[in-house]
């Protein structure tokens, strides 16, 4: 385990003190930890600002668009002054947030294995059917750690590294209560391709080949409503491709931040 600087609560963990800033968001139902594989790739390059969620909210209850503005505020609240973010699923919703929000703090956006748009609507189909997702919110209030347990095997499954994936992922998993991981799952009912496509900062999606919470088909819809997103694809990856193959991953992310002005 690399060292870092702790600060607010645990919370927010910062590495490295040389290169450009780059914050991380995790995914729904994850934890920090989840980054452990690519941070020593990625500290060669960056000064890291790991970002724990969820942060201290005034309310923990509430609907979607009143919680993701107070989310937005905490996280600009510990973030550096400008950064990149690099937000994975949930993660990169909360980034897009952040960069429509305040872009001026924010010097590109990495989506990865990300829909700006997560439930399915008529003009948007690579997307999560609103039956099943409604099952799973279910299945969250009745049994939230079986949930959490499932949710992982679903999110490794297809990858080429699927067994090691799921102890990583297992190992990461949120300490959240229940009714906090319900709030932030309700996040993923927004809908954020407006934000995308009035995006004023480079941006990256990186999405996985054989991932099947974010089809890879999203591809050529994120093309249309951003031309001029870079758009890469994980060989051999399900939902988490910066565990399936970290330093591949990070050698993309880095080569795609020396093309834009930080």
């Amino acid at each position: 385990m690399l060292q870092v600087e702790t600060q607010v609560e645990a919370q927010v963990e910062t590495l490295g003190d040389a290169g450009p800033e780059l914050v991380l968001l995790h995914g729904w139902g994850s934890s920090s930890l989840v980054w452990e594989p690519v941070l020593s790739w990625l500290s060669r390059s960056f000064r890291l600002t790991l970002i724990n969620l969820p942060l201290e909210l005034s309310q923990e209850q509430g609907d979607p668009g009143q919680l993701l503005p107070q989310l937005v505020d905490r996280l600009l609240a510990v973030a550096p002054e400008r950064a990149i973010w690099l937000g994975w699923s949930l993660g990169g919703q909360l980034a897009l947030a952040v960069a429509q929000a305040a872009p001026h703090r924010v010097a590109g956006l990495v989506g990865v294995a990300s829909n700006p748009c997560f439930i399915l609507r008529e003009d948007w189909s690579d997307a999560l059917d609103e039956a099943l997702f409604v099952q799973f919110e279910d299945a969250l209030a009745a049994d939230a750690h079986k949930t959490l347990k499932r949710f992982v095997l679903l999110q490794a499954q297809g990858s080429e590294n699927q067994r090691r994936e799921v102890i990583q992922l297992m190992t990461a998993l949120s300490t959240a209560d229940s009714n906090t991981l319900a709030c932030l799952l309700g996040l993923l009912r927004l809908d954020m391709r407006e934000a995308l496509k009035t995006l004023q900062v480079p941006s990256l999606y990186m999405l996985g080949q054989h991932d099947l919470l974010v089809p890879v088909a999203l591809a050529d819809q994120l093309s249309r409503l951003r031309p001029d997103a870079q758009i890469l694809i994980q060989e051999g990856a399900a939902h988490a491709p910066f565990l399936t193959r970290p330093e591949a991953f990070t050698q993309q992310v880095m080569t795609w931040a020396r093309q834009i002005s930080i």
